[in-house]
């Protein structure tokens, strides 16, 4: 590829190629939305070698300053998965991949989340259960809510789980 035709938006293209078929579809199409929104307009044109580490952090302020502090984390990472696409095409330099690891430390930190302890007892479970019975919730979560309980799997393994998976 010819470094002045080498641009962003291919390089971004090609990594998005790369990579949806092992994403989940909504994954695919919130990584390529924030892709188009945020980086496209500014970056997208621009041949992949002459963007700097400057412009990439004044790009993620942008999604920093409408609130979006995890979003610009997200964000720079899809930034170095496409540098180093291009570096491995010898686009841009191991320094410049060095470079936008390196604005992580100059964005926001992300407020910490929420702890969710684990209910332990069964009076906690049973008032849990209660609510879920009680609450305006479709018969089906309310089904699946209990079919959790009775599982102990992850919500997205029960998600995906094969009627020949259950037995008796």
């Amino acid at each position: 590829i010819d470094a002045a035709q080498a641009t962003f938006r291919k390089f971004a293209e090609a990594w998005l190629d790369d990579q949806e078929p092992l994403w989940s579809k909504a994954n695919a199409v919130r990584v390529r939305n924030r892709i188009e929104r945020d980086l496209d307009p500014q970056f997208g044109k621009m041949p992949i070698g002459s963007i700097d580490s400057v412009m990439i952090l004044r790009a993620l302020r942008k999604i920093e300053a409408r609130g979006s502090i995890e979003t610009a984390k997200r964000v720079r990472g899809y930034i170095l998965a496409i540098f180093k696409k291009a570096k491995g095409e010898r686009l841009v330099s191991a320094a410049m991949i060095l470079e936008i690891e390196e604005v992580k430390d100059a964005l926001k930190p992300a407020r910490p989340g929420t702890k969710q302890p684990a209910l332990t007892t069964l009076p906690e479970l049973l008032e849990l259960q209660l609510c879920v019975d009680r609450s305006t919730s479709s018969p089906i979560t309310k089904l699946a809510s209990r079919l959790l309980a009775l599982t102990l799997v992850r919500i997205g393994v029960l998600r995906t789980a094969l009627w020949s998976e259950f037995h008796g």
